[in-house]
């Protein structure tokens, strides 16, 4: 709205803090974010009035939506990203392919969810419902290729399906790579069994490769 009008609207009407970052996200796009807090049912009801607003709003100019691949913990301040220093539990093992934990525990969430397409939601906690937390997996960065694929669209897709927020560390002196995986805990078991099928899937792994 003009000089903001709009956003001091859905504040005083929905009861919210409410906030448009200044700068688009990385990666050369044209994408904002609108930051809602406040009580769920008030942040709902604004987004309706929200998404009418943007169906009602004809788009000028090109679209180049955001690759979280293009993280910038440097500038989230200025564009609404994740920070490092993010209060989620943190804990660390070692990827194993043939973990079969995890795929037990996703392939029983997919059958009883009755998802048939390949594709899935974030499950956000209701008052008392669980948190989300960080899960890092360290493996081998000659197998990181894997994950990503070409040019990073195994590594969204997975993104995309699993409703997670995947980050790759730098290569570690031991050749190891850190892989930081935050969400829900239902949807980091889901982004894992992924990961192991894209290592699979890849043929370049042998049980020799991952140490457990």
């Amino acid at each position: 709205g003009k000089s903001g009008d709009r956003i001091k609207e859905f504040r005083q009407k929905y009861n919210l803090d409410t906030k448009v970052f200044p700068n688009p996200t990385p990666g050369d796009t044209t994408e904002r974010i609108l930051s809602l807090r406040g009580e769920l049912p008030n942040i709902v009801e604004c987004l309706k009035e929200v998404y009418a607003i943007l169906d009602q709003t004809p788009i000028r100019g090109q679209i180049r939506n955001y690759d979280p691949s293009f993280y910038n913990g440097v500038d989230v301040e200025r564009y609404g990203g994740f920070t490092e220093n993010h209060d989620f539990q943190a804990t660390r093992t070692r990827f194993n392919p043939n973990n079969q934990q995890n795929q037990q525990q996703y392939t029983g969430n997919y059958n009883n969810n009755n998802n048939r397409s390949g594709s899935s939601h974030t499950n956000y906690p209701q008052n008392n419902g669980p948190m989300p937390t960080t899960t890092q997996v360290t493996i081998p960065n000659s197998l990181s290729a894997c994950i990503l694929g070409p040019r990073g669209t195994r590594i969204a897709q997975i993104r995309q399906q699993s409703g997670c927020v995947i980050k790759f560390d730098d290569p570690l002196p031991s050749n190891d790579r850190i892989i930081s995986i935050i969400g829900m805990p239902n949807n980091i078991i889901q982004a894992q069994y992924l990961m192991q099928t894209a290592i699979k899937q890849s043929q370049q792994w042998t049980n020799s490769t991952v140490a457990s």
